[in-house]
């Protein structure tokens, strides 16, 4: 149907040119009489409005009844504006065409001057402005969640905006979002706005494939799939019964992804009729599962760096404590020294039938009780000496059978269940029997009234390292399992916290499994634990072979040495050097010395010891000093000592400080180490093999780990 003009004028030609232009050009005449009207009207109005232009042009009010409701006020302001004020006319509103169709147009005109009589003539042109409008919202609408996303709003709430953003660009569309479980391969429910919360409970658990319906597909490639008619779709043949219970007919799917360049989730958008999505539908549903996986990976970074905080956290506790503990030991090892050494004298000095004897043992034995405990101590802050070999796991585990049953008692038994031929592990021997023990003691407090503890060792794949949990390499893992009471969540999170116990108050000091999870961590291994109340407990520690492990820090090979036992008495004119900044430990050590026959030079500090080589010219045969020292530490005065007197053997004391760096050094400058508490008889014996040079494999295998 072709332009009309009033009659008895307009050039042909002209009305062609206006039905080709993209939009609707127009003459309006606004009479003060109200006879207001069309003088030219192009034919494009009865494609967008689906009326004739003569009807148009007969009654303008048919136009004005397809305005939007929501723009009409907005409309008529403007007219009077123009009307009132002279000047151009400009306006955006909507209009529904035919089919329901809403377009948005952007109408301009111009007036000429008034006549007369006040007759206002406007020539204008109506332009379709629907995609333009709809860019600019899905823009603002992009912005708006980029910005929500940014602010930190919470995800299910994100997805819901972009299902929602789909859906109000695209007609008779219903989108959902659907996320991975990567551990299960399955998907899980991430938001539906608008379609049957049963159809989407029928998906959970579904598993991904490449015939697994369009977002199983899509998920299971990593690219957007299309399904344009879900009933002659092979991959929708099990769930098509369930998209025509929900009036669903076509499907498309687009993912997104993770950080780690894995799919996270997908994007699907449904609709009634079977069909091929627009270009720009497609293009829609790319950005909008782009958007998605901007709020997918901010919750993902912002979960991991809450884990990290975590982490670090528990880290700095964990270092603090551990620093708290190291002082704690050295400070009680200076203490048992004295009390081991003095009671282990007393013993010596008592006959067999004195009736004190039994009270000097009971000293002895509490003595060596709190020793083990400063032990745990050590472990658990990593400040404890680290003897590492490459270690037969099965031999340990068999050498402690006896004592795990004996422990364990006659209403708890021990199964132990080995593979054969298990590989060898990098640990310390002592330390790992530490572990084993302490896992075996809290199984049996677990089983009050008795039970089963099974101990098994299997060879395994394990993480290569604490920092390398996602490399795996070959290893032994061993399970320490009980079928007691168990332990809530609550508690399980606590279990390797120090001092955390669920015993009662004098029966347990909560060190038992930090110590193990020091002692794991050390060799490059890995602790957890599973339980549920009512059900057990199962402790699985992971180290890997000795050809990993050694080659973590602070894993020294060993080396052996030899050397044959000699009296522990001073030969004639033998002196030393004796260094303690704790009289009584100087004081003991003094005693038990010169008890040997040795002549014993005591000074109280590393500054005090200097001054006294430089008097005598270093003349001793060996300088007994303690690490730990005031103004000058026994580390500095062992590498002063050697610059200054090279021949002159050094024999440190420690029990084991926060300096172990430099305390490390020194050991490599072939300085021997002394560990407290000790006995007389370990001390004599030490001080006869340094000065006469004889090797120690327990000396020389020392490595200090230096990770917090």
């Amino acid at each position: 149907m072709g332009t009309h003009s009033p009659p008895g004028g307009g050039d042909p030609e002209l009305g062609h040119l206006a039905d080709s232009l993209p939009g609707v050009v127009f003459t309006y005449q606004l009479s003060p009489d109200g006879q207001d009207g069309f003088r030219f009207l192009s034919a494009r109005i009865s494609d967008w409005l689906g009326i004739s232009t003569e009807d148009a042009m007969r009654d303008p009010r048919r136009i004005w009844d397809h305005i939007h409701p929501e723009d009409r006020d907005h409309l008529l302001n403007a007219r009077a504006e123009t009307t009132t004020e002279g000047g151009s006319f400009a306006a955006e509103f909507r209009v529904i065409g035919a089919a329901g169709r809403e377009r948005w147009l952007s109408v301009t005109s111009t007036p000429e001057a008034p006549s007369p009589d006040g007759t206002l003539v406007f020539h204008g042109m109506a332009l379709d402005i629907t995609e333009a409008r709809r860019s600019r919202m899905r823009k603002e609408a992009q912005r708006q969640l980029l910005e929500r996303v940014a602010k930190g709003a919470p995800l299910p709430e994100v997805l819901d905006d972009v299902c929602r953003l789909v859906e109000s660009q695209l007609a008779d569309a219903k989108a959902t979002i659907l996320l991975l479980d990567h551990e299960t391969r399955t998907v899980r429910f991430g938001a539906a706005p608008t379609i049957d919360r049963g159809y989407m409970q029928a998906l959970e658990g579904l598993e991904i494939g490449p015939e697994a319906g369009t977002c199983g597909t899509a998920l299971y490639f990593g690219s957007q799939v299309v399904s344009a008619d879900l009933s002659r779709d092979p991959k929708w043949a099990p769930y098509i019964e369930l998209a025509r219970q929900y009036d669903l007919a076509s499907c498309w799917s687009t993912p997104f992804f993770a950080h780690n360049g894995q799919p996270a989730g997908t994007l699907a958008v449904y609709r009634s009729n079977p069909g091929h999505p627009s270009s720009v539908a497609l293009e829609l549903s790319s950005t909008a599962a782009y958007l998605a996986g901007i709020a997918f990976q901010r919750e993902e970074t912002q979960h991991h760096l809450q884990e990290t905080e975590a982490q670090l956290h528990h880290a700095q506790k964990m270092e603090a404590l551990g620093q708290l503990a190291g002082g704690i030991a050295h400070d009680f090892n200076n203490i048992l020294t004295v009390i081991h050494g003095a009671s282990a004298m007393l013993l010596d000095s008592l006959p067999e039938s004195s009736p004190e004897r039994q009270d000097a043992l009971l000293i002895t034995t509490s003595a060596e009780r709190a020793a083990e405990l400063t032990r745990q101590l050590l472990a658990f802050g990593r400040r404890q000496a680290w003897s590492p070999k490459a270690v037969e796991v099965s031999a340990v585990i068999k050498s402690l059978e006896t004592i795990l049953s004996r422990t364990l008692g006659d209403t708890v038994r021990l199964v132990l269940d080995i593979d054969e031929d298990l590989p060898l592990v990098w640990i310390d021997p002592t330390q790992l029997e530490q572990v084993l023990v302490n896992l075996v003691m809290n199984a049996r407090d677990a089983m009050p009234r008795g039970g089963q503890v099974t101990l098994r060792a299997r060879r395994s794949l394990v993480a290569a390292g604490p920092e390398t949990a996602e490399i795996h390499t070959e290893g032994v893992c061993l399970e320490v399992q009980d079928d007691g009471e168990g332990m809530s969540p609550e508690v399980l999170q606590h279990i390797f916290e120090p001092f955390f116990t669920t015993k009662p108050r004098g029966q347990g000091t909560g060190l038992g499994l930090p110590m193990v999870y020091a002692v794991v961590g050390r060799a490059g291994g890995t602790v957890v634990a599973e339980s549920e109340p009512g059900k057990g407990t199962c402790f699985t520690v992971c180290l890997p072979a000795h050809n990993v492990a050694s080659a973590l820090p602070g894993h020294a090979m060993p080396r052996s040495g030899t050397g044959p036992r000699k009296s522990t008495r001073a030969r004639p004119g033998e002196r030393l050097l004796l260094v303690e900044d704790e009289p009584l430990v100087r004081a003991l050590a003094a005693r038990v010395l010169r008890g040997r026959g040795y002549e014993v030079t005591e000074a109280e500090d590393g500054k005090v010891a200097l001054e006294v080589l430089q008097a005598t010219d270093g003349h001793f045969n060996l300088i007994l000093s303690d690490v730990m020292m005031p103004n000058l530490r026994g580390t500095e005065l062992a590498e002063e000592a050697r610059r200054r007197y090279p021949e002159l053997p050094v024999l440190l004391m420690s029990a084991y400080t926060d300096d172990l760096l430099l305390l490390q050094d020194s050991l490599r400058f072939g300085h021997r180490l002394l560990s407290k508490p000790f006995t007389p008889a370990t001390l004599a014996r030490r001080v006869r093999d340094a000065i006469d040079g004889v090797e120690e494999l327990e000396t020389q295998t020392l490595s200090i780990d230096l990770q917090p």
